[in-house]
Order: C-alpha cells, then sequence, then structure tokens
C-alpha cells in the first residue's frame, strides 16, 4: 500500500482513532446539539466547521467571547458538556461505515487499538457505547490527560505509550487538520479519512488520504490477508 507520494506505507501494530467524524458519524449531531444549547443565540456551519478538532474549551471560550456568556470558561465547558451528553444518550448514533469491519480485521490481526479524542470521556464513551464500538478498544485518551491539546502531539503520545507501542509502529485515523496536525507532530504516519458529511477540508500534510473505511481496507489488504503491510 503507497500513499500519494509513492512512498510505502510503515507496518503497524497499533492504530489510534479520532473520534468525531471517524469512527462515528456525530459532527453534525453535535452540530445540531450545540446549536440548541446557545439558543436563543444562532450557530451556523461555517463557525462551527472552524472549532472542529479543538475540543469543549475552545468552544466554550468561542461563546465567551461571541455571546458572553455567563460563568467561566471552565464553568461554560462543563455545562455544554453535560447537555452533550445528556443528549446524546437520547439517541441512536451511528457508526461511519465500515469502522466495525475495519476494527473486527485489526483485532483478528492483533492490532492494538486506541481513541484519541478532544472530546469529553463522558461523550467519548456514550458515543462508542451506542454505536457499538467500545469494546474493541484497548485505551481512550482525552485532552483532559494531557498537557496540551491538538494540535500538539501529546494526545498521540500518550496513546502509544499506553498501548507500549512505538510510534514508528504506529497509524492514526484523523479527520480535521487540526487532529492531522497533532498526528504528524507526534511522528505517526496519519490517514485522513473524509467519509462525514459534509467531508472534512482536504488535508496536503497527511500521510494517506481515503475517502472510507472500506477504500482503506482495499488498499491495505485487510479482507484477503493475514499480513498488514
Amino acid at each position: 500500500m503507497e500513499n500519494q507520494t509513492g512512498q510505502q506505507i510503515p507496518r503497524f501494530r497499533a492504530v489510534i482513532f479520532d473520534l468525531d467524524g471517524v469512527l462515528a458519524e456525530t459532527e453534525t449531531v453535535s452540530f445540531q446539539i450545540l446549536k440548541k444549547y446557545i439558543e436563543p443565540y444562532s450557530l451556523d456551519w461555517d463557525d462551527y466547521e472552524k472549532l472542529i478538532g479543538k475540543g469543549g474549551k475552545s468552544f466554550a471560550a468561542w461563546l465567551k467571547t461571541h455571546f458572553d456568556f455567563e460563568g467561566t470558561v471552565d464553568e461554560i465547558q462543563t455545562n455544554a458538556n453535560t447537555f452533550r451528553v445528556e443528549q446524546i444518550e437520547q439517541m441512536d448514533v451511528p457508526e461511519m461505515p465500515g469502522a466495525a469491519e475495519l476494527l473486527e480485521s485489526l483485532k483478528e490481526r492483533h492490532v492494538k487499538l486506541a481513541v484519541a479524542s478532544q472530546s469529553d470521556i463522558r461523550w467519548v464513551r456514550s458515543v462508542l457505547q451506542t454505536s457499538g464500538l467500545l469494546e474493541y478498544f484497548d485505551s481512550i485518551v482525552t485532552s483532559d490527560e494531557v498537557d496540551k491539546p491538538k494540535p500538539a502531539p501529546d494526545i498521540y503520545l500518550k496513546a502509544a505509550n499506553i498501548l507500549e507501542t512505538p510510534i514508528s509502529d504506529c497509524l492514526a485515523f484523523e479527520d480535521s487538520l487540526i487532529g492531522i496536525d497533532s498526528a504528524i507532530n507526534a511522528g505517526i504516519f496519519t490517514i485522513q479519512l473524509r467519509q462525514s458529511t459534509p467531508p472534512p477540508p482536504f488535508a496536503e500534510t497527511a500521510s494517506l488520504v481515503v475517502d472510507s473505511f472500506p477504500e482503506f481496507m482495499r488498499l491495505a489488504k485487510l479482507k484477503s490477508s493475514n499480513e498488514i503491510c
């Protein structure tokens, strides 16, 4: 399997996934939830898209700056996170098409799996649980557990460390430009998944760009080979 520059993709023993817009189709759901949360103020997609991948604190700071929300940034973040989790727990969250099949294939090959997400841990677990993907993962790391959020490399370095796998033996799946920068900054071979609706901006810095998990599986020959190339 080769990337768009023609370089050979390295063998890997662990894969680290972002959550929103990668493992689950949650970006449009999250957008609708947050629109409801900030009523009577309004939130349009263009503003929301600029915040994708930056985490809850950035969104809370944005609310404080643009709408003079009451409370501190930390208080706004806590309240917004609680509201999001309460809402998502009442919904059926679809997995990204092909996610379970890919995770199952990787597990069969004894590949270690982790989630590295900017979202609150309650949101991450709720989304993984309701989408049926929680059981596949060996570890979950959120931005609350590291000193610096994405695009700093901290969250990917911590995930690789927990998996006891060298960075050189890891792959990362991301959708947002900020998340891709984080994984690249950690030194990980990074795949941009452009499967969400609407798709994220094209990442020229990504090691590989695919439009779907099934496309990646075809490239990696995961359906027909016991070796991961």
